[in-house]
């Protein structure tokens, strides 16, 4: 796992947990805070796919 989905899955839940924060104040930041939660869910998407991706690589493996 690399170490760039670690860091955008810190950004992007910073950004999505300040978005909702002050969301209240600013339609902006409502906006800032989806897009930060939509990224991170991007992040943990990709995360959880490779893992799959890697365990489907080892079990064919092993078939072989």
């Amino acid at each position: 796992m690399p170490v760039s989905y670690i860091i955008g899955i810190a950004f992007f839940f910073i950004l999505f947990v300040v978005g909702m924060i002050y969301a209240s104040q600013s339609i902006w930041m409502m906006i800032l805070g989806i897009i930060g939660l939509i990224a991170t869910a991007y992040f943990i998407t990709r995360i959880v796919s490779d893992v799959l991706r890697e365990m489907h690589r080892r079990n064919t493996e092993k078939d072989r």
